[in-house]
């Protein structure tokens, strides 16, 4: 069946479906899903007017001890289905580090479901998004979302 909107439940049924954890989390209205995969949580923030939402925007916070524009730049020049861009703390500021000197980098993806996507289409859009986190284990110097607390049930 072709959708062009998915709910929060089935978007997180079919994270589970593939074996990994899928929390829905409402946050004053802002629904997302946490999950999980290569021991790194990721989240997907839900866009469009809750229960029928649009598009889905994936995304993971990491931390770098060194340049983060050459960071992202060199994640970029390699990897076609996420985009690494360094955090600001407005539009106008240079990266500035943080207490431990090391800079935020957020890596997403962005699916619109436009024109239909099956739940197979979904679903290996998450296998795409997994194969990207899986990656950043391959680098020594980075560290993963402190912020992000492990609160992942299949509720």
């Amino acid at each position: 069946m072709i959708h062009e909107y998915f709910t929060a439940k089935e978007i997180a049924t079919a994270i589970q479906e593939l074996g990994f954890q899928a929390k829905i989390v409402d946050d004053d209205n802002r629904l997302t899903i946490e999950s999980a995969s290569s021991g790194k949580k990721w989240t997907v923030a839900l866009h469009g007017v809750d229960p029928f939402f649009n598009s889905m925007f994936l995304r993971i916070i990491i931390w770098v001890p060194k340049d983060p524009l050459e960071w992202a730049n060199k994640w970029n020049s390699s990897n076609c289905s996420s985009m690494a861009h360094a955090v600001t703390l407005d539009d106008e500021s240079a990266p500035t580090p943080d207490d431990d000197g090391d800079y935020m980098i957020m890596i997403s993806s962005n699916y619109e479901f436009e024109g239909g996507v099956t739940t197979p289409y979904l679903q290996n859009a998450f296998l795409q998004w997994m194969t990207a986190v899986e990656e950043l284990s391959e680098f020594d110097d980075i560290k993963i979302c402190r912020s992000q607390i492990s609160r992942l049930s299949n509720d």
